[in-house]
């Protein structure tokens, strides 16, 4: 939910991969939110694609009425329920085989209202089969609008050898606080995901209203104690007495699952600006090879979308490497040595890293939404940084490659 949503989110608004059926080869899963089923308009969808020899080949196409082998569906299509606006994978129960997490943030659990729930699908030998329902019971209330399942994030957090998962809510308005947003954790085992612990920003600052805390999450081992900590995306946090610039809340994975730790703005590397939507999208990875992960946070400056004329600056994306001691700020990347740095482009609205060339240091994918490639219209570009002491620009990638 951006400060321009509207329009046809249609497949691979969401993407996640994992080994969904044991067989040692990835798979593909794409999320269509607005996907209609019939006459039930936007219900969304989820397609899946399975790896093999020859690469990917369409399997499974997944709604809330998908029917596993007993017959039996995790709810139903609904108008504007938006499932497949968020997607993650995990083994989440032990078996050695990949789950996936369908977020449906507009989705009303039971006679709720339209609060957000999270779909889970078990992987298993020959299709992904429906398991369960997650929604913010019993650790919350189900509220209008909290959009529960917005993001999706998956961790060990306390070192148990299953993964764990984070959902944000970034509309929630935890206790009688206003609606500053909270991060629901659940934690898996051998029966599956269980509640487990909220999150939001106390013990670190203050909750406040629209601060959309948990709009953006990213997890990975950021101060290399074997535990995974998770990033939490504030980005109309507004720092102290200044603008509403947008801010990094850090979790530090341990025993208790994530702990208050650590905040991050962008002091030592820019200035916080009305606007900036600093930590809109985060990724982590290790970027630099050190083995201690790092963590990359976009600010895609959208001043344009409310008319006002600054620097024609499409804003950088933050880097911050990972220590013993949590993540310092590093240095930022922006267009230069790839394109023109240009105001609009969005330039960091997405965020995702991978080993592309297979060095052992994770490179950098930048997505900027409304970039122009050349002198074609604004259809989008995806910048690539390769991994290394200094990340560096390596190339773009647009629809005519």
């Amino acid at each position: 939910m951006s400060d321009s949503d509207g329009g046809r989110l249609g497949l691979g608004w969401s993407l996640a991969s994992g080994d969904f059926d044991g067989d040692g080869f990835d798979d593909l899963a794409a999320g269509s939110p607005t996907e209609s089923s019939g006459d039930i308009l936007e219900s969304g969808a989820v397609y899946t694609y399975k790896g093999g020899p020859g690469g990917l080949s369409a399997w499974l196409r997944l709604d809330q009425e998908f029917k596993g082998p007993n017959g039996i569906a995790l709810g139903g299509n609904e108008t504007r329920d938006y499932f497949g606006w968020s997607l993650t994978v995990g083994d989440f129960d032990g078996n050695l085989k990949d789950d996936l997490a369908v977020g449906a943030p507009s989705e009303s659990p039971g006679d709720q209202p339209n609060s957000g729930v999270v779909f889970l699908f078990d992987g298993t030998a020959n299709w992904l089969v429906p398991r369960k329902v997650l929604d913010q019971r019993p650790l919350g209330g189900n509220e209008s609008g909290d959009r529960f399942g917005e993001s999706l994030a998956v961790g060990d957090f306390n070192h148990d050898d299953f993964h764990d998962l984070a959902v944000g809510a970034p509309l929630e308005a935890p206790g009688g606080d206003p609606s500053s947003g909270a991060v629901f954790v659940f934690h898996g085992s051998l029966g599956s995901l269980s509640p487990w612990k909220v999150l939001t920003q106390a013990g670190l600052d203050q909750n406040e209203s629209d601060d959309q805390f948990g709009y953006s999450l990213a997890a990975g081992d950021l101060d290399g104690d074997r535990m995974d900590d998770l990033a939490v995306g504030a980005p109309r946090e507004t720092l102290g007495n200044g603008p509403s610039s947008g801010f990094v809340y850090i979790f530090r994975g341990s025993s208790a699952g994530p702990t208050a730790w650590k905040g991050l703005g962008q002091a030592g590397l820019s200035a916080n600006e009305e606007f900036d939507r600093f930590s809109i999208a985060l990724t982590i990875g290790d970027f630099d090879g050190d083995a201690l992960e790092d963590l990359a946070a976009g600010a895609p400056n959208i001043r344009y979308v409310y008319g006002i004329d600054t620097d024609p600056n499409s804003n950088p994306v933050f880097l911050f490497r990972g220590s013993k001691d949590g993540p310092r700020p590093w240095k930022w990347l922006d267009q230069a040595g790839l394109e023109m740095n240009e105001l609009g482009d969005w330039f960091g609205v997405a965020l995702a890293s991978g080993d592309f060339n297979n060095d052992d240091r994770d490179d950098l994918a930048v997505g900027a939404h409304y970039d122009a490639p050349c002198t074609d219209p604004p259809s989008g570009v995806v910048y690539i940084y390769q991994g290394a002491n200094n990340p560096t620009a390596w190339l773009p990638i647009s629809q005519e490659m």
